[in-house]
């Protein structure tokens, strides 16, 4: 469940978020907030009582914006990496712009050495551990993900060969050793 900015912890969006999830109680849930509201011991209580997982979110920052976290309060850890972009404005007149500027972020490689160590200590403890990267402007997340993964697991594998034409630098580790992934996904 992802909810806007707008959506604070008050007592009648705290009763929403239990109707939703007795709603929908068959099923796993993790919630995204983008307010800090969200983060106060009772909105986090709410989390754990009703079993809904925490969305961890990097965001560009904004008054009140929800801060990089590594919570779990169910067992689906979940992370989602939205970028950074400082040009994104909440209050822009032209939403297809924002939503534009907003994914595209790359990643540096201090920011996924900051948010490993988050992963890592979140999936320690979580029984499932989900890692979404959004900041999918010219194949940004695809890079960002081969890096993360290699962080965290020591290995990196071979990128296809476009996005290493568009990412030179970030991809160099990740030219082929052994064999060349040609694309994304094999031919259907």
């Amino acid at each position: 469940m992802q909810f806007p900015w707008s959506f604070r912890f008050t007592a009648e969006n705290r009763e929403f978020f239990i109707r939703l999830r007795r709603a929908f109680g068959e099923f796993p849930l993790v919630a995204e907030m983008r307010h800090s509201s969200w983060m106060a011991e009772e909105a986090v209580g709410t989390f754990l009582d009703y079993r809904v997982g925490f969305c961890n979110i990097d965001q560009p920052e904004y008054m009140r914006a929800m801060p990089p976290t590594s919570y779990l309060t169910s067992g689906v850890g979940y992370v989602r990496l939205h970028g950074r972009n400082p040009r994104n404005s909440l209050g822009a007149y032209d939403r297809t712009a924002v939503r534009a500027r907003q994914h595209d972020y790359l990643y540096s490689d201090a920011d996924l050495t900051e948010w490993s160590k988050r992963i890592e200590h979140i999936g320690r403890y979580a029984e499932s551990m989900f890692v979404i990267f959004n900041n999918d402007a010219a194949g940004k997340s695809v890079v960002n993900a081969l890096q993360l993964q290699s962080l965290i697991s020591g290995v990196n594998g071979a990128a296809p060969k476009e996005l290493r034409r568009r990412f030179p630098v970030e991809l160099e580790r990740f030219s082929p050793q052994y064999a060349e992934q040609q694309s994304l996904f094999n031919a259907a």
